[in-house]
């Protein structure tokens, strides 16, 4: 951690436009990473194959159904199914870990008594 309080930076023009550069691509290939399984594969919008429009407006769409049905899952009956699933092994899973805590505990205490 650092703590900075006076900080004077001076940038050309060709700085400030590098630096814009670079986060226009970061924010691309965000974008890429998140999306990119939806492009289409064989096409680049240089180079425009017969019904190049549809291929795109199927990516538009599928990119933007995805983030909505990923808010939706949550939703879900599915989900909460599985979140109460879930749920329910963890405080199985607890019961086990105390029970044998205690067994413990027990034998520790009669091994002490016992000397």
């Amino acid at each position: 951690s650092a703590e900075l309080t006076d900080v004077v930076t001076s940038l050309n023009e060709f700085q400030l436009q590098q630096i814009l550069i670079l986060l226009d691509y970061l924010q691309t290939s965000q974008l890429r990473e998140r999306y990119g399984r939806y492009r289409p594969c064989s096409t680049s919008l240089s180079r425009k194959p017969p019904g190049w429009q549809k291929l795109w407006w199927h990516y538009a769409q599928k990119s933007i159904i995805s983030d909505v049905r990923k808010k939706l899952w949550k939703t879900s009956w599915r989900f909460l199914g599985q979140r109460m699933k879930m749920r329910r092994r963890y405080i199985n899973l607890y019961k086990k870990k105390l029970d044998f805590l205690r067994r413990e505990q027990a034998i520790d205490e009669s091994i002490l008594l016992g000397l």
